[in-house]
């Protein structure tokens, strides 16, 4: 992808939009599947959540594990 970021969301159907500037000064919209995640300090107490995967993370950051999800939905309640 080229060009300067103009704007960025995600719909309701989970796919993620984004619009960049190109060079001529016109703008190009695209859309692509989006799959949720979040960088966690730990893993949240609590049973599972269905869809909700997790991740051990290399290095020594303060955010070691990432959850990702199958829908934005996994991630609300």
């Amino acid at each position: 992808m080229q060009g300067a970021i103009c704007g960025v969301w995600v719909d309701d159907n989970g796919r993620a939009h984004t619009v960049r500037r190109q060079p001529d000064g016109t703008c190009l919209e695209t859309t692509e599947s989006f799959r949720p995640f979040a960088w966690l300090q730990q893993r949240p107490s609590g049973p599972d959540v269905s869809g909700v995967t997790f991740e051990q993370l290399q290095g020594f950051g303060a955010y070691g594990l990432m959850a990702h999800g199958e829908s934005l939905e996994n991630f609300q309640g």
